[in-house]
């Protein structure tokens, strides 16, 4: 079977590849944002690390504490308090922070360049009693080099603790300092460092827990990250629809245009679609069904010329007949003929009878060979045994009009499917024709021979023979005497119906032009083989 070229693979292979290459630009997206984001988090993480008092000792030194950024290194509300080697307050960067603290204050706050991680959690111990364990963590190059245990009861008494501190309670402020968490707001860190004048001084940096600048960024960075791939899956949704939207609907527009233009009669106009097999296939279709309705609608319309045609040519050739019979018979009845004239008068109405009557006959047979519920009466007969019990029938009448016979009917055993009666009509219609237009001493030929898959039956004659302009359209009706054999006898449907009953056998009638050697008519009959 030769391969469609329009054909460019199933459908659902397209949308399983388009799916997958949707899916890539998806990953491979989510991939790049998640990147840059990532980057992003860290480099704002890397900026927090890096951030360290360290980097204005020099202000510290010099005393210069309303210089130092206090926004930048603790966030929004970060405060800070320095203290002296008294542990008095000599500089607060805000109003309504705590300034006082004790020695033990400043034991349990965190240093702030040790990289720290404190955690508490209460558990009831075997005595049924509550206890609160508060874990430290030191950590250097990501890795824990130290841990300090602190166990409390719920007065927070120190029940044990790994520091070695000399301290047997904490208020619930030094707890916060411990856990470094003040209210849940803040986390408390200290920095010692010495100043220009040679005193110790001690910054206490209060840092926001709530409004952590560090973490609003990355909290920002993952918002926007997660608004710039669900708007990026968005556009890619949109464009996955519409480019399925324009693939689904470019053949169904074809299929409409061609379906409207159909509805009008245009039935020439074909769909050139290249694209999926299924749709290819469906336009394929219309196509093919479209060339059938318009070859059905040309058969219909040449049926229905042939039909006025026939209605035509039979009104005609019915209205010759009654019109001599009317008027005889009408000159008979008014006594105009004479009496040795009536009886020659009878004959010819007689005679126009006949002719009315044959006219009628083959117009009603050629009728009902066209009627949908007309069927062969089908039989298993041998083809040769058949002819030649036929033959044997008509060989007197052929001797008796001075025709002569040459028939070639092979031995051996052809069978066909065939209705008996009517192949028997094809034979009388193609013999009748040969009698009524050839001379006596003409010869009637009749042959039998297998080919392939098939019986070919030869009949013709080597008489008067049919001019080349009518044979092209022998087998049309009413086409007689005048326009085949130059005169004008019989119905003109013999021939018409003998391609019928042929055509009705599965089979093939033609006449040969030119004929064979030794024939000048030549009609050739193929019937397949059971």
């Amino acid at each position: 079977m030769k391969r469609n070229k329009h054909k460019k693979g199933h459908f659902y292979w397209l949308l399983a590849r388009n799916y997958i290459s949707f899916t890539l630009a998806l990953v491979i997206s989510f991939s790049f944002i998640a990147i840059v984001a990532t980057l992003r988090i860290s480099g704002v993480l890397k900026n927090e690390e890096n951030s360290t008092p360290d980097l204005y000792l020099d202000i510290l030194k010099n005393g210069n504490y309303e210089d130092f950024p206090v926004e930048d290194l603790l966030d929004i509300d970060g405060s800070i308090v320095i203290l002296d080697e008294n542990l008095k307050p000599i500089y607060q960067s805000s109003d309504n922070i705590n300034t006082t603290y004790s020695s033990n204050d400043l034991l349990l706050i965190p240093d702030y360049n040790m990289n720290s991680y404190t955690h508490a959690e209460t558990y009831i111990d075997a005595n049924d009693k509550e206890r609160i364990l508060v874990t430290s963590y030191v950590y250097k190059n990501k890795t824990a080099v130290n841990q300090e245990l602190w166990i409390f009861d719920e007065q927070l008494n120190v029940i044990y603790n790994t520091r070695n501190i000399n301290i047997s309670t904490l208020t619930p402020l030094e707890f916060s300092y411990l856990t470094r968490n003040i209210n849940n707001s803040f986390e408390a860190m200290k920095y010692s460092f010495k100043g220009n004048d040679g005193e110790n001084y001690t910054m206490i940096l209060l840092k926001s827990l709530i409004n952590n600048k560090t973490l609003i960024k990355v909290s920002h960075t993952i918002k926007y990250t997660l608004w710039t791939f669900l708007i990026l899956y968005l556009i890619m949704i949109i464009c996955f629809i519409y480019w399925l939207h324009r693939k689904v609907n470019k053949p169904l527009a074809l299929l409409d245009e061609a379906i409207l233009n159909f509805s009008t009669g245009d039935y020439d106009m074909g769909i050139n679609y290249s694209g999926p097999t299924e749709f290819v296939q469906i336009c394929d279709n219309f196509n093919c069904m479209a060339r059938r309705l318009s070859e059905s609608e040309a058969q219909k319309k040449k049926l229905e010329n042939e039909k006025k045609k026939i209605l035509a040519n039979i009104s005609h050739d019915l209205k010759t007949p009654i019109t001599v019979i009317q008027g005889y018979s009408k000159a008979i009845c008014d006594n105009i003929i004479k009496d040795d004239q009536k009886d020659l008068y009878l004959n010819i109405i007689y005679q126009k009878s006949q002719s009315l009557t044959e006219l009628i006959n083959s117009f009603s047979e050629y009728n009902k060979l066209d009627h949908p519920d007309f069927k062969l009466n089908l039989t298993k007969v041998d083809i040769c045994e058949f002819s030649r019990e036929y033959l044997a029938e008509r060989y007197d009448e052929l001797e008796v009009a001075g025709f002569l016979l040459d028939a070639d009917i092979p031995e051996e055993i052809l069978t066909c499917s065939i209705d008996s009666f009517q192949l028997t009509r094809v034979f009388e219609n193609i013999i009748s024709n040969c009698l009524k237009y050839n001379p006596r001493e003409t010869t009637l030929f009749f042959n039998i021979e297998k080919a392939d898959d098939k019986v070919k039956l030869t009949l013709g004659d080597n008489g008067l023979g049919i001019p080349n302009e009518s044979s092209e359209h022998i087998f049309e009706p009413f086409v007689v005497g005048d326009s085949s054999r130059g005169t004008k006898e019989g119905s003109g449907l013999g021939l018409a119906i003998a391609k019928k009953i042929v055509q009705e056998h599965h089979g093939k009638i033609s006449l040969k032009n030119p004929p064979s050697q030794g024939f000048s008519t030549e009609f050739e009959i193929l019937l397949p083989l059971s």
